[in-house]
């Protein structure tokens, strides 16, 4: 299993047309949380986001950026006090249950050639 932050290449089909998506692991599983809350397909979900975001905030923007953006809206017009006590916030330690968080364990490293691996997506020559 991908850590959250490795990105992940996926075909997703926007209008007519595809394209393909580069997100973080963590963002994907956003995407599908969202789908399924909003009872709607991951084409109508990030059709949408192209459209609405071209057209309300950079018609340049990249569309990776914008479904990012939109995520990020989403859960955090969502968050209530509530939820940011149980999630363990407000203690002084803003990384509290994220992955930067320093008392949360660190993931296993993946290695190539004995090399360990960025997480980047870059390979080297064989």
């Amino acid at each position: 299993m991908p850590t959250g932050l490795a990105r992940v290449c996926r075909n997703v089909v926007v209008g007519r047309g595809r394209t393909s998506l580069r997100l973080e692991t963590l963002f994907w599983v956003a995407l599908d949380e969202i789908c399924r809350r909003e009872g709607t397909s991951m084409k109508a979900l990030v059709t949408n986001v192209e459209e609405r975001g071209r057209a309300r905030w950079d018609p340049d923007a990249c569309l990776s950026s914008a479904v990012r953006v939109y995520v990020m809206q989403y859960f955090q017009i969502a968050t209530t006090e509530d939820g940011h006590e149980q999630a363990g916030h407000n203690t002084g330690n803003p990384f509290a249950g994220c992955h930067l968080d320093p008392d949360r364990p660190r993931p296993a490293s993946r290695t190539h050639g004995g090399r360990a691996e960025s997480g980047r997506g870059r390979r080297s020559a064989p």
